[in-house]
């Protein structure tokens, strides 16, 4: 296949420029890439490839070639389309159809004081909690929770209710997706807004003396 007016880079041009090749080794050989360009720009400003070899469509690379990259306008709205959430399978962990719960500071407070047996467990690091924290609340920091789990230190709460909470409600979140996904506790909420949220409500916290 060649066309009128073009020059063909054809396995007989291969074959010239591995003839001007250095031996590289026992079944290579090394092609300078600055011959191969002269001998294209000798060619002329177009060329296409031969279609001599049946195994090898060489065409397909011709019009690859020849055809314009996609630009960003063409290929946003798939990405749109695939980073859609309502077209998406895979719900978040951190969703109510997945089983996560929240509750508010006030709604913690409120459990306490009817004593309903809740467990507070506090996943920041132990200088924020020495600083202040939710009264009778368990340290437990996010980085150490894991093993901790694994060893057993919170076998004793596994059908107790858990509530959750950090500095803002993000480390907890993940806290307890973890406890629920991955250790299998059953009845875990998040504190949303954490520690600063029950501070903001005028709520009292137990400060550690070190």
């Amino acid at each position: 296949m060649k066309k009128a007016g073009v020059s063909p880079f054809s396995s007989r041009s291969r074959t010239a420029l591995a003839a001007q090749a250095e031996p590289l080794g026992q079944g290579e050989r090394f092609v300078s890439v600055t011959d191969v360009l002269a001998e294209v720009s000798q060619m002329g400003d177009n060329f296409v490839f031969e279609d001599n070899e049946e195994d090898q469509p060489v065409w397909d690379f011709e019009a690859r070639l020849g055809s314009e990259p996609p630009t960003e306008a063409a290929v946003e709205p798939e990405v749109k389309r695939v980073l859609d959430p309502e077209q998406a399978d895979i719900l978040s962990a951190y969703s109510s159809e997945q089983g996560f719960r929240e509750l508010t500071v006030d709604d913690l407070k409120a459990r306490l004081e009817e004593g309903a047996g809740v467990l507070v467990l506090d996943v920041r690091s132990d200088d924020e909690y020495a600083s202040g924290h939710v009264p009778g609340a368990l340290n437990m920091p996010l980085d150490r929770l894991s093993a901790a789990v694994k060893g057993g230190e919170l076998e004793q709460h596994k059908e107790q209710s858990i509530s959750v909470i950090c500095a803002s409600g993000s480390r907890s979140a993940q806290a307890t997706v973890r406890l629920t996904k991955v250790f299998g506790f059953k009845d875990v909420a998040n504190v949303r807004g954490g520690t600063r949220a029950w501070v903001g409500a005028g709520h009292a916290v137990e400060a550690v003396q070190l």
